[in-house]
């Protein structure tokens, strides 16, 4: 059961990925400076960008990408994939800013991917507590989310920790109660 969910979420992944990289290959650069996320931006996100649950506040998932169409679909190809490590029940939904897409997995760790490449930009790994596996929310992850150059994680143990977008380099932590 674990593999079949695991392997539709996969799908769903790369499905996106391909979408994404449709829309960065026609019209923008490969290589771009860091463009903050805004409040401004997160209302309306740039067309290449997945920046929250669903894309936007109004949830509806739309891309407004248009270069895949019923026509073309069917041509479709893998241009990357990647495997997780991870065997938890995974329910986060990917975050895309400025070409780099963020997954956080329920091992305590989050990986920022190049979306054109597939390239790992960087991986954080939480170190977690010997007797974590007694909490509930072991296995089980959100996501992120990214706010100007920052990249949001609540963590199992009960953490909200602030990584560099950019680097993924742990600018803070803070405990947010007893896990």
């Amino acid at each position: 059961m674990r593999m079949c969910c695991g392997w539709r979420w996969a799908l769903a992944c790369v499905a996106g990925a391909s979408l994404l990289l449709a829309g960065l290959a026609f019209g923008q650069p490969a290589e771009r400076e860091w463009e903050p996320i805004t409040e401004e931006r997160l209302l309306n996100p740039e067309d290449g960008d997945w920046l929250s649950y669903r894309r936007t506040y109004d949830v509806t998932g739309f891309s407004p990408l248009d270069q895949i169409n019923r026509d073309n679909v069917g041509d479709l190809r893998l241009v990357w994939a990647w495997s997780m490590r991870d065997n938890s029940r995974w329910v986060p939904t990917p975050i895309v800013a400025n070409g780099l897409m963020y997954v956080s997995e329920g091992s305590g760790r989050v990986t920022a991917f190049d979306v054109v490449s597939g390239d790992v930009a960087w991986v954080h790994t939480r170190s977690y507590p010997e007797d974590i596996a007694q909490s509930q929310a072991l296995g089980r992850h959100r996501g992120v989310s990214v706010l100007g150059d920052t990249v949001y994680w609540g963590t199992a143990d009960a953490a909200l920790v602030a990584l560099d977008a950019r680097t993924g380099g742990q600018r803070w932590e803070v405990s947010t109660g007893a896990y």
